[in-house]
């Protein structure tokens, strides 16, 4: 091997060194493999099944998606069951609040009025 073979050796083996270039020569090989008509049927049936392997083909990845679907009952009872626990810790550095000032917020209700005082009977008109 001369000197100038000795350095672009060198040269093209620096260009592998990157994982991202390593698995381009991966795939560029098994592909040469599979398409070359003198390679043994065996050989490319091989080098098809590790390239469907590779991520990117993922032609034999089993995949399992889970799905988990709640109605909005059981949302609303997973809410109120957390917040029934976190009002019965206790808690020093929370601000206690009237739930029913939240609800009305929630329902959309005009919070700024005054609410009757808890002791005086309403009257209808």
């Amino acid at each position: 091997m001369t000197e100038i073979e000795a350095y672009q050796a060198a040269l093209e083996a620096a260009e592998h060194r990157t994982p991202a270039a390593l698995r381009q020569l991966v795939i560029k090989t098994l592909v040469d493999v599979m398409i070359d008509p003198n390679t043994p049927p065996s050989a490319r049936i091989n080098a098809a099944k590790v390239a469907g392997q590779i991520t990117e083909v993922a032609a034999f990845t089993e995949r399992k998606e889970v799905r988990t679907i709640t109605s909005s009952e059981d949302a609303k009872a997973k809410i109120m069951q957390e917040l029934r626990r976190l009002t019965n810790e206790q808690a020093v550095d929370a601000t206690i609040i009237e739930a029913d000032s939240l609800l009305a917020e929630l329902a959309g209700i005009d919070t700024d009025a005054t609410p009757p005082a808890p002791d005086t009977p309403q009257t209808q008109e």
